[in-house]
């Protein structure tokens, strides 16, 4: 349940978890842009009927199976270089995904055609977690993030 900061009545969330509207206004355009990508690049796409919260896309090429989790980063950035921290910041509670086996986490810059991916093994390693305070106009509270030297990170254009 979110608390009201009386600014132009925008709900806050508790960190960790799940926001209605974020959803809304990124998950569909994160999923469509991925998948596009993967269909260039020769992969077939497992439809779903209805939206299960899950890990988005499974993709398939080669006879492997692909888990992909799309989100988007409302960080400019277009390569390695111009990505303007030493780390990459993957939500913690994504980790869940990685119980059934590695997937990739792809992080899609909204201003642009660049995203970035890392697989989840490399992603939850404990030396990369970080507990965090947050307190921003949309979340409050404890919240996990795993931050990943951006080197470790492929870095891609549409």
């Amino acid at each position: 349940m979110g608390v009201n900061t009386n600014t132009k009545d925008i709900m806050r969330t508790k960190a960790g978890k799940f926001r209605q509207d974020s959803y809304d206004e990124n998950d569909k355009l994160a999923i469509n842009k991925i998948q596009k990508y993967l269909l260039k690049k020769n992969f077939i796409i497992e439809e779903k009927d209805q939206e299960d919260f899950d890990i988005d896309i499974i993709a398939y090429k080669d006879g492997l199976k692909y888990r992909i989790e799309a989100e988007v980063k409302n960080t400019f950035f277009t390569d390695l270089d111009s990505f303007p921290f030493n780390t990459v910041s993957f939500l913690g509670r994504k980790k869940k995904y990685s119980n059934e086996g590695l997937f990739y986490y792809f992080l899609l810059c909204k201003k642009n055609n660049s995203f970035l991916y890392c697989t989840s093994d490399t992603i939850y390693q404990e030396k990369y977690k970080e507990i965090k305070e947050v307190n921003t106009i949309h979340r409050f509270g404890t919240d996990v993030f795993y931050r990943v030297p951006k080197e470790l990170c492929n870095f891609r254009t549409f």
